[in-house]
């Protein structure tokens, strides 16, 4: 068990150790924003930065918020560890 959470621990900060992503998690640090606005912002082609996301998303450092199948919102979440 106990290295089950160090190796969990250990992907979670990999994932954080990405400069986009964490230019993502800035953006999304006050207010939420959609995906045309952080490709704008952050010059992203659209696959990048659904990537991104994706991997953001999976460890629950973000969520989406999806209108009729459409990404509208992209929001940080609070982590607690």
């Amino acid at each position: 068990m106990y290295d089950r959470k160090i190796k969990n621990y250990s992907n979670f900060f990999k994932v954080l150790s990405n400069d986009v992503r964490i230019k993502i998690l800035f953006e999304l640090a006050f207010s939420n924003k959609n995906y045309t606005y952080l490709m704008e912002k952050l010059d992203l082609k659209q696959s990048t930065l659904s990537n991104h996301i994706s991997k953001l998303r999976e460890y629950g450092i973000i969520y989406t918020l999806k209108k009729n199948g459409i990404l509208v919102s992209v929001s940080y979440t609070h982590l607690t560890l």
